[in-house]
């Protein structure tokens, strides 16, 4: 019974785990599929972006290609590349994409590459805290601003 009751208490598969190549400490957990944002991660350097199913872009996306389908049954695996052509280059010169490689803060090594759609990856749990001391406050703040930007222009413009 405790065995059934800790599978429901981590239904979102969180895990620290240890970067191959660095042995620094991640955690990972999956996407909750009550979000309404999903990350896309840069398929070279360990930055992602969001993107809420609330965006204006998102929507106009989302109404132009299913409305291009003929039949009832929704390609989501066509609207996700959709959606990852639709984004800007990565600072780096990379591709944000749903299933690329989840990589290591620290050294940027591949760590989670079997099937990472839907799995994040963060330094701590501290992302999850409601209340921090001031400096694990600062680190989170210098982590989030330096992996997870939200640049205003991430979309490219939207031809009708």
């Amino acid at each position: 019974m405790a065995q059934e009751e800790d599978l429901l208490d981590n239904w979102l598969h969180e895990e620290w785990i240890v970067c191959p190549s660095c042995q620094r400490s991640l955690f990972r957990i999956d996407t909750s599929p009550m979000d309404h944002e999903r990350y896309l991660y840069c398929d070279r350097c360990p930055i992602r972006v969001g993107i809420s199913v609330y965006e204006t872009e998102y929507q106009q996306l989302s109404h132009l290609f299913f409305a291009a389908q003929e039949n009832e049954e929704h390609d989501h695996e066509a609207f996700s590349r959709a959606i990852e052509a639709h984004l800007q280059p990565c600072t780096c010169g990379g591709t944000f994409r749903y299933d690329a490689p989840r990589r290591c803060f620290t050294c940027f090594a591949p760590v989670i590459t079997d099937d990472p759609n839907g799995v994040d990856l963060y330094p701590d749990e501290d992302v999850f805290e409601q209340e921090l001391d001031a400096k694990r406050q600062e680190r989170l703040e210098r982590w989030q601003a330096q992996f997870c930007p939200n640049p205003e222009n991430k979309w490219k413009p939207l031809s009708k």
